[in-house]
C-alpha cells in the first residue's frame, strides 16, 4: 500500500478517505469508459515520438490505479482548458503535443503574500544585529524519501558547520514544516548537541525568511520558492550526493549546491553567494507575475470558458 511507503504509520482515517476517493474514482471511470479509451489512445499517439510503448502503458496504469497521482492530461481528466503558473510549464506541455488551450495565470499561492511583503518593506532594518541564517527543513523523512539516520546526519552536519565557528557573528534559526514535521524530534536532536537554537514551526514563513541573510536547505521544498522571490542567498546542501540538477532554482543559477561540510564552512566564511539579478526573469519563466492577481486571472479564464460554452449551446 502506497501510504505505508510514505509514512512511518498507517492512519485509519486517511485509509478511509482514500477508500472513498477510490470508490468515487472507479464510479466516474466506469461512466466514462468509452471516452477514456479514446483519450488514452490519443495520448499513445501523441507520446509515441518521445516515449517507448512500455513507458506509456506504465503511465496509463499508474494514472488509472493511483488515487492521487498527477492526472494524465489525455487521461481521465480530459479538459477544455489548462491553467499553468508560467511560460516554462506551457512550453513543456506544448512540446509533449498537448492541443488543449493553455493559459498562463501565475501562482495563486503567492497572491496572499504580496500585501505582507509590502508591509515588511516599510519596516526599518536593524543593521547592528547578528547575521541570520535560516535552516529551512523539508519533510523528506516523513514522506519516506530519507531515512531517519540520514535526516539526523544532515541536520547535525548543517548545524555543526555554523556553530560554534560562526556563533559570534551569525544566529542560526531552524524553520520546520508547519504540519508534516514534529518539532519535538528537532528539540531532541538539538539537545543531543547541547546547543540552544530557536526552532520555529507555526511562525510565519515569509516574515522568517524576510529577516534572513542566508537560507540553507536540503532536498526540494515549495518554501524555497518564497526565499527565491524574496531574493535571498540560498545554499542547497547535498551531502548524500543525490541528483538534484532539475531543481529550478539550481538550474537558473539562483542557489548554490554544496556537497560537503568544508565547502559549506568556506562559503559562510567568505559570505559569497549567488546573486539575485536573475530572479525577475525566473519569475516570468516559472510564475509569470507575482502581482497578487493570479486568482483573478484564473477566475476570468474559467468564466470565459463557461460563457463561450453557454454561447455555443
Amino acid at each position: 500500500y502506497k501510504r505505508q511507503l510514505q509514512t512511518p504509520f498507517f492512519d485509519y482515517y486517511l485509509e478511509k478517505m482514500d477508500f472513498e476517493m477510490a470508490k468515487g474514482m472507479l464510479t466516474i471511470m466506469n461512466q466514462r469508459k468509452n471516452e477514456l479509451v479514446k483519450n488514452y489512445f490519443h495520448m499513445i499517439k501523441n507520446y509515441l515520438h518521445t516515449q517507448s510503448i512500455v513507458t506509456i502503458i506504465k503511465m496509463i496504469f499508474k494514472d488509472c490505479l493511483s488515487i492521487k497521482s498527477p492526472r494524465m492530461l489525455w487521461g481521465r481528466n480530459n479538459c477544455d482548458l489548462i491553467l499553468v503558473p508560467g511560460k516554462s510549464w506551457k512550453k513543456e506541455l506544448e512540446n509533449k503535443g498537448i492541443k488543449t488551450k493553455i493559459t498562463i495565470t501565475g501562482m495563486i499561492q503567492f497572491d496572499s503574500k504580496i500585501e505582507q511583503i509590502k508591509l515588511l518593506q516599510n519596516q526599518k532594518e536593524n543593521k547592528n544585529r547578528k547575521l541570520k541564517i535560516v535552516l529551512l527543513t523539508t519533510p523528506l523523512k516523513e514522506h519516506g524519501l530519507m531515512s531517519t539516520a540520514n535526516w539526523e546526519k544532515t541536520i547535525k552536519n548543517i548545524i555543526s558547520a555554523i556553530i560554534p565557528e560562526f556563533e559570534e557573528k551569525c544566529e542560526l534559526i531552524i524553520k520546520i514544516h508547519p504540519t508534516s514535521e514534529k518539532i519535538n524530534e528537532y528539540r531532541i536532536l538539538v539537545n543531543k548537541l547541547s546547543m540552544e537554537i530557536p526552532i520555529l514551526q507555526k511562525e510565519d514563513l515569509i516574515e522568517t525568511l524576510w529577516n534572513a541573510d542566508l537560507v540553507i536547505s536540503y532536498g526540494y521544498s515549495g518554501s524555497i520558492m518564497d526565499a527565491v522571490i524574496l531574493k535571498k542567498p540560498i545554499i542547497i546542501t547535498n551531502f548524500l550526493n543525490l541528483d538534484i540538477s532539475n531543481f529550478p532554482h539550481l538550474k537558473e543559477d539562483l542557489a548554490m549546491e554544496v556537497k560537503n561540510l568544508t565547502i559549506l564552512r568556506n562559503q559562510i566564511k567568505k559570505w559569497e553567494f549567488k546573486k539575485s539579478e536573475g530572479v525577475d526573469e525566473f519569475i516570468k519563466k516559472y510564475f509569470y507575475k507575482i502581482d497578487g492577481k493570479s486568482t483573478e486571472r484564473i477566475v476570468d479564464s474559467i468564466s470565459e470558458l463557461i460563457n463561450n460554452k453557454n454561447n455555443n449551446n
